[in-house]
């Protein structure tokens, strides 16, 4: 049964592969069978693999606009994470971001600064989150400002653009030429 399950499994990334290369080549409807397959052959216990597969899953029919799939596809993922005894915020801070940034472009707007809130607190207090805060921030601003709360939007607008700031002013700017 051992080598039942790490067959299906490296099958299912081997799909997962092909799968992503297909998004690539945009054969979203190609892509959706195969990475669809690698759902069925990947093992309960892999839940890295399962978390994969959804994440893609959820981005491929919010890409080709089947959104009641998409939605329980970025939910599973949730699902997936949280059940995962070596659960780690990050992975689901950028899982709720996910979902609510989708909710937001369905104009599910309570429900994703929902979502983003608690996005955020997973990761706020942590220095080395940076970009996601700054990420999370942004579709904040985005949501409260489709609802007219400008304030909050504001607020959020401004800590993302002073992490941003933060984040270039970071980068190693000097970078010398390479001589010849």
């Amino acid at each position: 049964e051992c080598v039942d399950t790490f067959s299906g499994d490296v099958l299912a990334e081997r799909l997962l592969d092909v799968g992503m290369m297909l998004f690539k080549q945009e054969k979203y409807d190609e892509c959706l069978s195969v990475t669809e397959r690698a759902l069925s052959f990947a093992s309960n216990e892999n839940i890295a693999l399962l978390t994969s597969i959804h994440s893609n899953l959820a981005s491929l029919y919010n890409k080709t606009s089947e959104y009641e799939k998409a939605e329980n596809h970025y939910r599973e993922r949730i699902s997936l994470v949280e059940k995962d005894g070596d659960a780690n915020y990050h992975y689901l801070a950028i899982a709720y971001d996910d979902l609510g940034a989708f909710l937001h472009q369905l104009n599910k707007n309570d429900e994703a600064a929902n979502n983003l809130e608690h996005a955020l607190s997973m990761v706020e207090a942590d220095e080395n989150e940076a970009q996601l805060i700054a990420q999370i921030h942004q579709h904040l601003s985005q949501v409260y400002s489709a609802v007219g709360a400008s304030e909050k939007a504001n607020l959020h607008n401004s800590k993302y653009m002073e992490l941003m700031k933060l984040l270039d002013d970071n980068c190693d700017t000097d970078i010398k030429p390479i001589e010849k």
